[in-house]
């Protein structure tokens, strides 16, 4: 996001790194979503039949992330039925960090915030962190590592 005065471009929560991803995947929001869909944001694959794949916000952070939803400059957000990109496995893109995470460590989806975790217990893995983060709030790059599974059934 340009801001005045600036010189560069900084980096944006969602954006993609590493540019040449083939595992940006063309989606639609699910026509049952309450809450629009922001970049950076974990999501999970819809049972569903026909079309672009459906998706969902990941519930809680016990849930498999099927990818992280992409940066648009031209929209902030995605309603239900709306098209958006998914950053799913083999991304490298920009997520917040919610704590300290080292480079090359596993990180876990945090629903709260849309943000990313160092990964603890047996909390589904969703990506390996590219950059080291020393607090909350910090963008890093994340390799996403996880090809969550389908989670609920939509016609």
């Amino acid at each position: 996001m340009q801001k005045p005065n600036q010189f560069s471009q900084s980096v944006t929560k969602g954006q993609l790194d590493l540019r040449m991803s083939t595992a940006t995947i063309s989606c639609v929001v699910d026509k049952d979503e309450a809450e629009p869909l922001v970049p950076g944001q974990a999501v999970a694959m819809v049972d569903s039949k026909g079309g672009a794949p459906k998706v969902t916000a990941v519930a809680d952070d016990d849930e498999a992330v099927f990818g992280y939803v992409a940066y648009n400059p031209k929209q902030s957000s995605f309603a239900a039925s709306e098209a958006l990109e998914v950053c799913a496995e083999g991304s490298v893109l920009y997520l917040e960090a919610g704590g300290a995470i080292g480079r090359g460590g596993k990180v876990m989806a945090l629903v709260a915030g849309e943000k990313v975790l160092a990964a603890g217990g047996d909390k589904p893995i969703s990506g390996i962190a590219f950059d080291k983060a020393d607090a909350d709030g910090e963008l890093i790059r994340v390799f996403v590592k996880s090809f969550g599974l389908l989670v609920e059934a939509s016609v």
